[in-house]
């Protein structure tokens, strides 16, 4: 499964023996796969098997559907055509013309804007079984579209987020080549310190640089400064997250999950830090880490 992106837009118009049906569908992001729908009362059937074109085909995304229905035959019309509900319409549309003094003409398209005036109750099962025919053929070619550009888009979100990948390994691996030494030179120093300090009243506080109990606290004092696990698992983290390409599920989430564990990584990091000099290259990983979250919100 490529990284496919969430936004995507997709117009398609089929003519058929009786009918022409228009599908417009867009996308947008979304935690969650939610579904809107307009058509014709006419398709209200239809609602739920639409539904389920989009469930098997996709997992996170806002989709937008807007459905039309032309009718070309006038024998199919006449099944299809309420004429009270036409005649009432018809009625409220020249009274409304009279009233406002509209010179423009009714015309049939005016008529149909009135939902009441075509009932699926008059289409037979047959036609019924057509006009399913028909719209599903039509629905599932703007769905091609879709998954077509929402790969696309994806692929060139991706080919970004590795870029950015790259800088935070990169800038991880300088800190890290350069981290032992400035580790033993912090430790030297903090060393050299305390002897000074407590040169002059070592003997008479009887304190023993050998103990056990000395060496314990030091070791604590130097724990808190080293970022070798951090590193490790920032490392591990960034791994992970690379293997997501090839899954074949939704990666959406997982790899919002992973960058929240990156940043994480990168915060103690950065709250361990011993040398002005890994500063700018510790913000710059968080701002890397904090695009791709941008980019990842747009992934299914």
């Amino acid at each position: 499964m490529s990284v496919n992106s969430m936004t995507s837009f997709s117009r398609c118009e089929k003519n058929f023996k009786k009918i022409k049906i228009y599908v417009e569908i867009k996308t947008l992001n979304n935690r969650y796969l939610d579904v809107k729908i307009t058509h014709p009362q006419v398709y209200n059937p239809f609602h739920h098997e639409i539904s389920k074109l989009i469930n098997a085909r996709f997992s996170r995304g806002g989709f937008d559907i807007y459905i039309k229905r032309e009718i070309l035959t006038e024998d199919y019309l006449e099944t299809a055509f309420n004429r009270v509900q036409a005649s009432k319409a018809h009625e409220i549309l020249k009274n409304i013309r009279q009233e406002y003094n509209i010179k423009k003409e009714i015309e049939l398209s005016d008529l149909f804007n009135f939902n009441l005036i075509t009932s699926n109750n008059s289409l037979s099962d047959k036609d019924l079984e057509f006009e399913w025919k028909c719209l599903k053929e039509t629905v599932e070619e703007a769905l091609i579209d879709i998954k077509e550009m929402r790969s696309v888009e994806g692929t060139a979100l991706w080919k970004d987020i590795k870029e950015r990948l790259l800088s935070i390994k990169a800038l991880l691996k300088s800190i890290e080549l350069e981290f032992d030494d400035t580790f033993l030179k912090y430790e030297k120093r903090v060393l050299e310190r305390f002897n000074k300090a407590t040169q002059s009243v070592s003997k008479a506080l009887s304190i023993n640089l050998e103990d056990p109990r000395f060496q314990l606290e030091f070791g604590y004092i130097s724990e808190r400064c080293d970022i070798t696990e951090e590193i490790i698992r920032l490392k591990s983290h960034i791994e992970e997250f690379e293997k997501l390409e090839n899954q074949e599920v939704s990666i959406g989430r997982k790899m919002d999950f992973f960058l929240q564990e990156m940043n994480r990584e990168v915060n103690t990091i950065s709250s361990k830090n011993l040398d002005i000099r890994f500063s700018l290259r510790i913000v710059e990983m968080k701002s890397e880490i904090e695009k791709i979250r941008q980019q990842v919100q747009n992934i299914e």
